[in-house]
């Protein structure tokens, strides 16, 4: 029965009390906690902190054990950015943005073909201007009939072919 009485009053503070709080309260209460658990725990396992010395003769190694593990992780982190010839290819920051960009352009002319409108490289401030020069520029002819020129060839659709 008390774990019942301590499942509901723990969610009542939960769900009611704690919410209500602001950051800087729940910051400390959590800071109060963090450090009443650490207190708990070192006064309840003291004597296996006291009776664990197998380490103890290794603590006059550890700066130097640190430095050396720091000073491999930098040689070995140097190495990997190396390559293994003589000479180092850096690329051109642009080849990066080039490719993405080359790849953009070419997805919005293909939609573009596909809905059969011409794009152009200066936008307008007239759009409907902009329709009227532009429109559909195959001769009114829809993006299905469009596609299939695309895949067929000019002829598709003309001379009663039917695909």
């Amino acid at each position: 029965m008390p774990s019942i009485l301590f499942l509901l009053v723990g969610n009542a503070i939960l769900f009611w009390i704690i919410p209500r709080f602001g950051p800087l309260v729940l910051a400390i209460v959590a800071l109060v906690l963090l450090i009443l658990g650490v207190y708990n725990h070192y006064s309840m396992f003291a004597t296996e902190y006291r009776l664990s010395t197998w380490q103890e003769g290794m603590k006059a190694y550890a700066p130097q054990t640190l430095i050396v593990v720091l000073v491999v992780m930098i040689i070995f982190s140097i190495l990997y950015m190396v390559p293994s010839g003589s000479s180092i290819y850096l690329p051109s920051a642009e080849s990066a943005t080039n490719v993405v960009t080359r790849a953009a352009n070419n997805g919005m002319r293909a939609a573009a073909n596909a809905a059969n409108v011409k794009v152009t490289a200066t936008p307008s401030t007239n759009a409907g201007s902009n329709a009227a020069t532009y429109g559909n520029n195959n001769s009114n002819a829809g993006p299905n009939l469009n596609m299939l020129r695309q895949m067929y060839g000019n002829n598709a659709g003309r001379n009663g072919n039917r695909y």
